[in-house]
């Protein structure tokens, strides 16, 4: 349910459109009690602007981590390298094996399932 609600961020269909790493944080905020800010800061990792050129969803997933103290992160990135091919942005995007909305769900769906809500 989370991940569809993030899909519906990212895609706008909230009102407003969120990108990657903000879809994902969104979905988080009352339940890992991020403020307006985390969000709003996400504005700059978009479109590989994350650090390294970080897939914004992963990044959103490698944060929600280290605020955890949750060091699942690797699994994840390993797993989604697997999967997708990539972790950075424009090379997941040059691989066309997943799209934009498509990272924000795993990255939601991880969350969910493997740190401590």
């Amino acid at each position: 349910m989370l991940a569809k609600q993030a899909r519906d961020y990212f895609l706008g269909k909230n009102g407003k459109r969120l990108n990657c790493y903000q879809a994902v944080l969104a979905v988080f905020k009352d339940i890992f009690k991020l403020q307006a800010g985390d969000i709003e800061e996400g504005l700059k990792f978009s479109g590989g602007r994350a650090p390294e050129g970080m897939c914004g969803a992963v990044y959103a997933v490698e944060k929600i981590c280290t605020r955890k103290g949750n060091l699942k992160f690797n699994i994840f990135s390993n797993k989604f390298i697997q999967q997708n091919g990539a972790i950075k942005c424009q090379e997941i995007r040059k691989l066309k094996k997943i799209s934009c909305a498509e990272c924000v769900e795993q990255a939601v769906e991880f969350l969910e399932s493997n740190v401590k809500i």
